[in-house]
């Protein structure tokens, strides 16, 4: 059993993680185009309420936050940015291509129609990127961490 001097550095800990997440999110959400980083902008400033946001969007308050999830997922994975870290290895169209699947969320086939190339390009691109990801070394931001809502005190 912990004692609750253990359970409050373990909080204290996911708080400076937390924030360095947020700070990381603050820089990524520049790789968002239109209303998903208008979105992120707004959810990262605290400048309006989920339920605000989803009234401008037009959905429910549950698949907003569903949303800006998936949005912060999406910009805390590191696929994108290993791509960056090795330019020399792609093309302006694959760094393009990468940043489509990876940050923007589009399928190969959407892909393929907006930069008027093959899906079998599309995927041969992707995979060498997804490859590159996972031979880069993990960062600890990147990584899922632990639920912040579990009872530190079980």
């Amino acid at each position: 059993m912990r004692s609750r001097t253990q359970n409050k550095i373990q909080r204290v800990g996911c708080e400076e993680e937390i924030e360095r997440e947020i700070d990381l999110l603050r820089t990524r959400v520049e790789l968002l185009a239109g209303v998903d980083r208008v979105l992120m902008e707004m959810y990262l400033n605290g400048n309006g309420s989920l339920a605000q946001m989803a009234v401008l969007a037009g959905v429910t308050e549950t698949s907003m936050a569903r949303h800006i999830n998936k949005l912060a997922r999406r910009l805390l994975d590191n696929s994108y940015t290993a791509c960056l870290r090795s330019r020399d290895k792609f093309t302006d169209l694959a760094l393009e291509i990468a940043k489509d699947y990876f940050v923007a969320n589009l399928s190969m086939r959407e892909i393929a129609e907006k930069h008027n190339k093959t899906f079998y390009f599309v995927r041969k691109t992707i995979k060498r990127a997804q490859r590159l990801a996972q031979a880069q070394p993990k960062s600890p931001l990147g990584a899922k961490r632990m639920k912040t809502n579990a009872n530190p005190y079980r």
